[in-house]
Order: structure tokens, then C-alpha cells, then sequence
């Protein structure tokens, strides 16, 4: 089992650097921000997208993307770096963009809490649909002991 635990140390790294995509999440500040690249678009922040890595860029360090910007609800755009620094491990790297304060910002601002308020309302109601199944199963097994069956 020893030989099993070393093995799996000297090859894990091998097996992360060979990775052939990173995933990159683009964020806003305030979030809520339409991406768009490319001329598409891709959805609104914090969003991730997945890009094939070469050996090139795992050479240089660099993976240059698609050319990305954030577009707030009052129309103001703020252009993503199309540079992203990869980690040593090239698992995943972020952009960030950042709304200056101007006219409409309080409207984006207003937006992003909205957006992160039913970001969280999403969260919750998941985990009580996690805990409602757990407890669904839980009383099926006490009612199956109950009932006096062998296999529940």
C-alpha cells in the first residue's frame, strides 16, 4: 500500500501538468455583468469559461484568450485582459473587471445586489431541497425496519 501512496505522489503533478484546458472565470465588480467575446455572448458574472491549453502557452506561462469585455446594465463596458498568467498548476485563472464610479453606477451597483441576493435565494433553496430528500430517505428506512422488511 506504501509503493501504491508513492507512486500516486510523483505521478499526481505529471497528471496536472498535462492538462489540456483551464477553465477562466470572468467577474465584475459590481457582478452582474453581461461577458461578451468575440462579438457573443456568454452570460453574466461570475461566469467560467473553459479554454484548450497548447504547449505553447503551458511553455510561456500565458494563455492569451478570446478578446472579452463586461457590459453592465447601463451600458458602460469595461474590457477584460485577453492575458491570463497561468498558475503552475493549470487548473484554472480569473479576470477581473471593475466598474469606475460615473454615471449609472448606482443603477449596475443596484443590479449586482440583485443578482447576488438571488444567486444566494438559489443556494438556499438547494440546500433545503438536499435536506428535505435526506430526511425522505431517512423515514423510508424507519418505516421499512418498522414494517419488519429485510431489504429496504
Amino acid at each position: 500500500m506504501n509503493g501504491v501512496k508513492t507512486l500516486f505522489v510523483l505521478c499526481f503533478p505529471l497528471l496536472l501538468g498535462a492538462c489540456s484546458s483551464i477553465a477562466v472565470t470572468y467577474y465584475s465588480d459590481p457582478e452582474g455583468a453581461t461577458v461578451v467575446c468575440n462579438g457573443s455572448v456568454y452570460g453574466e458574472t461570475p461566469l467560467t469559461i473553459r479554454y484548450a491549453l497548447s504547449d505553447d502557452d503551458k511553455r510561456i506561462g500565458v494563455l492569451y484568450t478570446d478578446s472579452c469585455y463586461a457590459q453592465w446594465l447601463s451600458g458602460y463596458r469595461v474590457s477584460y485582459s485577453n492575458r491570463v498568467h497561468l498558475p503552475r498548476i493549470p487548473v484554472f485563472g480569473y479576470q477581473m473587471a471593475k466598474r469606475p464610479l460615473g454615471d449609472g453606477y448606482a443603477q449596475d451597483a443596484d443590479y449586482g445586489l440583485r443578482v447576488q441576493t438571488l444567486r444566494q435565494l438559489r443556494a438556499q433553496q438547494e440546500e433545503n431541497r438536499r435536506l428535505m430528500q435526506d430526511q425522505l430517505r431517512e423515514q423510508r428506512k424507519t418505516n421499512c425496519l418498522l414494517e419488519g422488511k429485510s431489504k429496504c
